[in-house]
């Protein structure tokens, strides 16, 4: 993503801030406290109330496994590396789901070596 592309979205996302009338942030207080008193004080000034809500997990998570498309693959493949190469030996590739590199040789390059190493990873990728 270039530099102009992602200024242009800051800007939108900072338009609609600006127009909103309060906000439900889906962060953590755990993880992000002084993020969350910053929006708060921020929204203060405008008399605007910000809600952090936490992340929105399923409240099975942890308890029961979970069902989602590919998740037995990914359990299987994910158990045998532990068998095999031990703890902390796949890597997870995620790029998210917001923005794509337009020049994608980068992560072409990254896979490419993680095949040739024979290092076990986990590429994700959201469907359209």
């Amino acid at each position: 993503m270039g530099l102009p592309l992602a200024c242009s979205s800051l800007t939108a996302c900072c338009r609609v801030l600006e127009q909103c009338d309060g906000a439900l942030a889906v962060i953590s207080h755990e993880w992000e406290q002084e993020s969350i008193d910053v929006f708060k004080t921020w929204f203060s000034e405008e008399k605007k109330e910000v809600y952090a809500i936490g992340p929105l997990l399923p409240s099975s998570l942890g308890v029961l496994e979970q069902g989602h498309r590919g998740a037995e693959d990914i359990k299987l493949f994910l158990d045998t590396m532990l068998g095999l190469e031990g703890e902390n030996s796949v890597i997870l590739v995620s790029l998210g789901s917001m923005y794509w590199p337009k020049n994608t040789e980068y992560l072409e390059e990254v896979v490419e070596v993680l095949i040739e190493k024979k290092f076990p990873f986990v590429r994700y990728l959201l469907s359209k």
